[in-house]
């Protein structure tokens, strides 16, 4: 497993980091920023490296990553006509009622 920082991994130094990981080196962005003793232009630049790692985080979540099942799930979903799955939930209701009525 690579050792470097996630901001290391953002610039594309190093395998891209997990969404964790890039949230945990924002967390310690804002700890580092709200100390008192740390400079203005240091504040900078880690306003810098936030704005980067959060633009990889934001790119993680847009870009979910299907295991096989699942993809196999939503291409079969995509590929039903549309109302096809208002008519299943209509059917498995009519079921249910019906089963009910036979009590």
């Amino acid at each position: 497993m690579p050792t470097d920082s996630p901001a290391t991994a953002a610039r594309g130094d190093a395998e891209a980091p997990s969404f964790t990981e890039l949230t945990d080196r924002l967390d310690e962005i804002v700890t580092q920023t709200r100390a008192k003793g740390t400079s203005l232009e240091r504040c900078l630049d880690l306003l810098e490296e936030a704005v980067e790692l959060s633009s990889r985080a934001v790119e993680i979540v847009d870009s979910p990553d299907y295991s096989p099942r699942e993809r196999a799930r939503l291409e079969e979903f995509q590929a039903r006509p549309a109302g096809a799955e208002q008519m299943a939930d209509g059917a498995q209701g009519a079921l249910s009622e019906g089963e009910r009525h036979d009590d």
